[in-house]
């Protein structure tokens, strides 16, 4: 009983049809797995120079004020370290730490204040502020 060889319109709908969800499913997986917007936190650290005069009572000889930014769009929180340069004691300005933590919305700024006095000579040193996302 062998029929005539050619397919009915049915057949070729169906056809279609399976194209059609084989793309659309592969298109939604795609998506749902490549995520094109990073959740990645990143710090960015500006210093403002020159460095301009401490909080009275401070016995600080200058202090500098570094923003700490969430260039991110996800909240973090930062891990600051303040790294002294040639035999200057920097200090965050509760003056006992040299380590500090921050938490930054995404796109918010924190402003982070270093004291530097100097140890052993007269030469002041501009200390650095490496942040890292905790």
């Amino acid at each position: 009983m062998a029929g005539s060889g050619r397919a009915t319109p049915g057949y070729y709908f169906a056809i279609v049809l399976l194209v059609v969800g084989l793309v659309g499913g592969a298109g939604l997986l795609f998506l749902l797995t490549a995520n094109p917007i990073s959740h990645t936190p990143k710090i960015s650290v500006t210093r403002e120079d020159p460095g301009g005069a401490c909080p009275i009572g401070n016995r600080a000889t200058v202090c500098y004020n570094f923003e700490i930014t969430n260039v991110g769009n996800t909240t973090t929180t930062a891990e600051c370290f303040v790294v002294p340069i040639q035999g200057n004691d920097s200090t965050f300005l509760n003056g006992e730490s040299r380590a500090t933590t921050v938490p930054l919305q995404p796109n918010g700024t924190t402003s982070l204040s270093v004291r530097v006095l100097p140890s052993g000579n007269d030469t002041l040193q501009t200390p650095e502020l490496s942040c890292t996302p905790a």
